[in-house]
């Protein structure tokens, strides 16, 4: 029953983590010494994966269809939203 009856996804804001974790500030001081941008190696990556899930369950299968609506206008104005609707599955875009 896994997405059945979903039809429709509504992303008001990327799903950015939350910044202030023990992991997360662990994660981009690590990154920020390893001489690696953190907003690049480890908050788009989390981004994306939490985009990808959201699109998975709306669409299971590659017979099911649905309709995902983002209202962040980051995805439009900004790079780093260009490059996550880049990397998500190829889809119908309007």
């Amino acid at each position: 029953m896994k997405g059945e009856h979903l039809e429709n996804v509504v992303i008001v804001k990327l799903p950015f983590p939350v910044v202030g974790t023990p992991f997360a500030v662990s994660a981009n001081e690590v990154e920020a010494m390893q001489g690696r941008n953190p907003f690049e190696s480890v908050v788009l990556p989390t981004v994306y994966r939490r985009l990808a899930q959201a699109m998975g369950r709306l669409l299971p299968t590659a017979t099911k269809t649905g309709r995902c609506v983002m209202l962040d206008t980051r995805f439009t104005t900004t790079e780093f939203g260009w490059q996550l609707l880049q990397a998500l599955p190829p889809l119908l875009r309007k």
